[in-house]
């Protein structure tokens, strides 16, 4: 038997050290056998170096099942295994606590190092010089004090991180002086010792286990994977990359391989370069030695504003957004002949200037130029084929920012060559990964062909813990007019009955915002406090708010339906308004219907309904937690009953109570 696997089974074993867990900050222990027959199919596939699949069911305990025998992977290999997640709770569940649970039962010492993005890290370089020189490196004379506190911080901070300070320190004053790509002089640099990014990176090539999640993941991936172009990355080498929330994958690896330009980030970079001001100029070329530069840096800016913002007026008039890009070369590139004065300017002035820290500087905005300059031709021209392209306009304080974006429509072939035909172990896992009990429409999805499957059974008894309520009679979703009420008058009904304790999931921000103004008498009557996503509080704070607050209601759309974990009676009703089938005429998703059609597909049966399926998985499983948990799940949109289709959403479902009404 090979070693890692013997491991793990002795770990897993009757006198499993799990039942001390307990003692050092874990949960009481009990027998999962699924969490074992994981363990051990994950130590396998390390060992023989084969891709893994694994639907994981909630209380499993996959964590445990996937990290112990990648610590005696790592251990016996003497080679790095990457975790990577999507969201940061469980990043922070896996290094705060799982970890430092397994370092006490584990018998002998492993090192586990969170990866962080560059950006995520103050740069004391940066710092040092917006502190000797605050006119070229801050945008306001306000930003000054942010930079005090931030100056005072960096002297106590213990790994030099954003999240190490509170609170979160200012967006535009942080972008100014953190660590950012192209923008590092190594060596040449005097606080290069001291330096926190530096600092993770040796960290990590230390590490057995990497925790990160899959936008750096995939960032790192496409770094290194360019042709022609000696690049680092991010990330050491690693043997094997383990994805937890795995169902996430195909987008977020969708919108980090493609392109995208915003206004907003346009803007920022030439303001870094040259902000004029009514009582004094600011930016990195201020000095009156640069006036040729400031002169094409400012006629840029203009053309920009004008370009920019006729093309979002534009946008705006078409109502719709996002709003798909479709005919090549529509748009004339108007700041193409700006941005390589630009670039002219830039490389005379870096031609000149001899300081290390100042040119770095330019040079990385200068580079950063190109970019936007490539993006955006890339975008107007329509030039990278099977791709799909996009307006989308955002509200901000100033006025509405643009952005465009330009992705693949089908990732599989992508990912095929990037992720899955490389030297290291793919292993995958989620709660919700399967439809019809079979998992190969998400491996479809992600180009993953040689790839070993396992679904797990759940450890819960669904039909003790959990009662379905389906309304015999509604309207059509389609039919807002008569179909709202109607999920106003449920959702009082059954708030009702649980006093509260409900988290109602929406599938868009209008009928959200309609139910909550139909029902907030009856909030304001109850007594209970209405949590909605996307007003005032973070959706991590609604979910404190939420557990600490009995009499609260959660409102939630997208984000809501995954990766939310509140167990016990805090949460005991889950609501869904509707079957979440994606809307159709989003530019992604209607080009993929239409790639499926063309290629004699049948775009509802391959594409949206299983999309729908996981989703709808998803939202049924924000109720059970833990063993523990009981409460009643309502599904308001009838078409799981009267649709041909809608049995397949039923037989998705554990086994449970089911009632009409």
């Amino acid at each position: 038997m090979k070693l890692v696997s013997e491991k793990t089974e002795q770990f897993f074993g009757e006198n499993t050290p799990l039942r001390t867990a307990a003692e050092h900050g874990g949960r009481k222990y009990e027998e999962r056998p699924q969490q074992r027959e994981m363990a051990e199919a994950v130590a396998q596939a390390l060992e023989n170096n084969q891709h893994l699949c694994v639907e994981a069911p909630t209380g499993v305990g996959k964590s445990f099942a996937y990290l112990i025998p990648a610590i005696y992977q790592a251990h016996y290999t003497q080679k790095k295994v990457v975790i990577s997640t999507h969201t940061i709770n469980l990043q922070e569940q896996l290094i705060n606590k799982d970890l430092k649970i397994l370092k006490e039962l584990i018998p002998f010492n492993f090192k586990a190092v969170l990866a962080k993005g560059r950006e995520n890290y103050i740069c004391l370089r940066r710092l040092d010089e917006a502190w000797q020189n605050p006119d070229e490196f801050l945008f306001t004379d306000e930003s000054s004090q942010e930079l005090n506190r931030l100056k005072k911080w960096s002297v106590n901070t213990t790994d030099g991180s954003r999240s190490d300070i509170s609170p979160i320190p200012d967006v535009r004053t942080w972008m100014q002086v953190c660590c950012e790509p192209g923008n590092c002089t190594n060596q040449k640099c005097k606080f290069f010792r001291n330096c926190y990014f530096m600092k993770m990176k040796m960290d990590m090539a230390s590490a057995d286990i990497i925790v990160t999640n899959h936008a750096l993941f995939f960032v790192d991936l496409a770094m290194k994977s360019q042709e022609d172009v000696d690049v680092e990355g991010i990330l050491p080498n690693y043997a094997a990359v383990i994805f937890d929330e795995a169902h996430t994958i195909e987008e977020c690896a969708t919108m980090h391989l493609g392109v995208k330009v915003t206004s907003g980030g346009f803007f920022h970079t030439l303001n870094r370069l040259y902000l004029p001001g009514k009582e004094k100029d600011r930016g990195l070329l201020v000095a009156p030695k640069w006036a040729n530069a400031q002169q094409t840096i400012t006629r840029l800016k203009d053309r920009a504003e004008l370009f920019f913002g006729e093309l979002t007026e534009w946008v705006e008039m078409q109502k719709e957004n996002p709003l798909r890009y479709t005919v090549p070369g529509h748009i004339p590139h108007f700041l193409h002949p700006e941005l390589c004065d630009a670039d002219a300017a830039l490389k005379e002035v870096l031609d000149i200037e001899k300081s290390d820290s100042k040119g770095q500087e330019i040079s990385t905005l200068k580079e950063r130029l190109y970019d936007y300059a490539l993006g955006m031709q890339t975008f107007l021209d329509m030039s990278e084929e099977e791709f799909v392209y996009w307006f989308e306009t955002k509200e901000q304080s100033y006025g509405n920012a643009l952005a465009i974006y330009g992705v693949p429509i089908k990732i599989d072939k992508i990912l095929d060559n990037l992720l899955f035909n490389r030297d290291f172990t793919v292993i995958m896992t989620s709660a919700t990964l399967a439809v019809n009990n079979n998992l190969r429409f998400f491996l479809n999805r992600i180009g993953a062909g040689n790839v070993s499957q396992k679904i797990l059974t759940s450890p819960f008894d669904f039909e003790k813990q959990v009662e379905i309520y389906i309304p015999l009679e509604m309207p059509h979703p389609k039919n807002t007019a008569q179909f709202l009420p109607k999920v106003c008058e449920h959702i009082e009904t059954f708030i009702r009955k649980t006093d509260g304790h409900a988290m109602v999931l929406f599938t868009s921000y209008a009928m959200m915002r309609k139910a909550k103004d139909e029902l907030s008498d009856f909030f304001n009557k109850k007594g209970l406090t209405l949590l909605m996503q996307g007003e005032k509080l973070s959706n991590s704070a609604i979910i404190e708010k939420f557990q600490n607050d009995e009499s609260s209601v959660i409102f939630g759309t997208s984000s809501f339906w995954t990766g939310v974990d509140i167990p016990g009676k805090t949460l005991s009703n889950v609501i869904i308004v509707k079957i979440p089938f994606a809307v159709p005429s989003l530019p992604l998703n209607q080009a993929r219907i239409e790639k499926i059609e063309a290629e004699g597909g049948n775009s509802f049966r391959d594409y949206s309904l299983p999309e729908a399926i996981l989703k709808f998985r998803q939202g049924f499983g924000r109720l059970i937690r833990s063993k523990e948990d009981h409460g009643i799940v309502v599904i308001l949109d009838n078409r799981i009953i009267t649709t041909n289709y809608g049995q397949q959403f039923i037989d998705s479902l554990p086994t449970c109570t089911r009632k009409t009404f």
